[in-house]
């Protein structure tokens, strides 16, 4: 597994240095996470689309974009050829009381290729 932190709305230097990464690292299932990425609508904001551009879709171990900001929750699927590239939104401090602490929990279970998400 390689998991890579990408910050908010990351520049050039930084989308080539994150792919580095994942090129470095082509056998392990790589997750994604970054602050801005998708809308509570689902859709990318336009940080998420240059993201999805320039590391989701050249690297066929990424597999699973995490992410905040947009107060919501949303997750979507999307295929590159035949690879599914899940995404996840969970931002919930504009609820009461600043999200009342609720926290998202993965997980991983590589034998069964499963991950399970409790909220």
């Amino acid at each position: 597994w390689l998991f890579l932190h990408v910050m908010y709305n990351p520049s050039a230097d930084v989308l080539a240095w994150a792919d580095s990464v994942l090129k470095a690292h082509p056998q392990r299932t790589a997750v994604i996470t970054t602050h801005s990425y998708m809308f509570a609508s689902g859709g990318r904001t336009p940080e998420g689309t240059t993201i999805w551009n320039e590391l989701v879709v050249p690297n066929d171990n990424v597999q699973l974009v995490l992410c905040g900001h947009e107060s919501g929750e949303a997750r979507r699927t999307d295929y590159v050829g035949t690879r599914a590239v899940h995404q996840v939104l969970a931002d919930y401090q504009s609820r009461a009381n600043g999200g009342d602490g609720w926290l998202r929990i993965l997980r991983f279970e590589p034998t069964r290729g499963q991950v399970f998400v409790e909220t």
